[in-house]
């Protein structure tokens, strides 16, 4: 049994999705609640990984749509400016036409 808690111990500090899972032992056998509390806390991080993974997902969503609206309002500044300026322009001409 230490053998082979070892063995997975290895291959999960490998990356490897890997559970020691029954030993064959007595469910109170001291190896045996080891091995069950491991892979209950393997099991956990599962679990905080793809909430962190659906975490990233959604925040990426949200960048992007915050990226899209910050373009539009920036390409509405520019034309507003660009009228802007335009009537300067005009009020400028019409001001020497006056004088």
């Amino acid at each position: 049994p230490i053998e082979r808690i070892h063995k997975v111990v290895k291959l999960v500090q490998l990356g490897k999705e890997k559970r020691i899972g029954p030993l064959g032992l007595d469910d109170h056998h001291e190896l045996a609640q080891l091995a069950r509390q491991f892979d209950n806390m393997l099991d956990a991080l599962e679990d905080r990984k793809i909430e962190l993974k659906n975490a990233a997902a959604q925040l990426e969503c949200k960048v992007q749509e915050r990226t899209a609206s910050l373009r539009e309002k920036t390409e509405e500044l520019e034309l507003h400016i660009q009228l802007l300026n335009q009537t300067r322009d005009k009020l400028v001409v019409h001001e020497k036409l006056a004088a």
